[in-house]
């Protein structure tokens, strides 16, 4: 049979968007009826599609087989999912300070002298490597910063 690997998000307590399957690792869970958002268990091909689909706290991969539906490019329906390995939500977060940062560059050639958001990423970093009282206090700091920014920048634009 068939084994296809995926991304899915479940919440903290182990239990899938609807409530209605409780997640074990390793353990495989079966459904007769699949339709794509409305029966059977969903998950993503990549990590980066699964992004779209953040119905909880713990991030893990998977593995299905059976019966197969596919939204291509996005998501997909299987009758039978069993989690296989939990991913550690600070890849998540190294991915949006990655993003961050690649988009700094259009924040600074537009507003070459407001830092705020530049230091709000430092912030981010700095918490992820040292998660300190005082990072987090800086990270709050900045973050708020970084939003005053961003209205302030919408306003504007808005004016124009």
């Amino acid at each position: 049979m068939k084994i296809i690997k995926g991304y899915k998000f479940i919440q903290e307590n182990m239990k899938s968007k609807e409530g209605d399957c409780t997640w074990k690792l390793g353990e495989w869970k079966k459904h007769e009826e699949i339709e794509l958002c409305k029966s059977g268990f969903h998950a993503c091909r990549t990590p980066l599609q699964s992004l779209n689909y953040i119905y909880g706290d713990k991030w893990f991969m998977v593995e299905a087989r059976g019966k197969f539906k596919e939204k291509k490019g996005d998501k997909f329906v299987a009758s039978e999912m069993r989690i296989v390995k939990e991913i550690d939500m600070k890849v998540i977060k190294w991915f949006a300070i990655a993003c961050a940062r690649q988009s700094l560059k259009y924040w600074d050639k537009k507003y070459p002298n407001d830092k705020r958001v530049f230091q709000a990423i430092e912030a981010a970093e700095n918490y992820l490597n040292n998660p300190t009282k005082e990072n987090l206090e800086a990270l709050s700091a900045a973050e708020s910063a970084a939003e005053s920014a961003a209205e302030s920048a919408a306003e504007s634009a808005a004016e124009s």
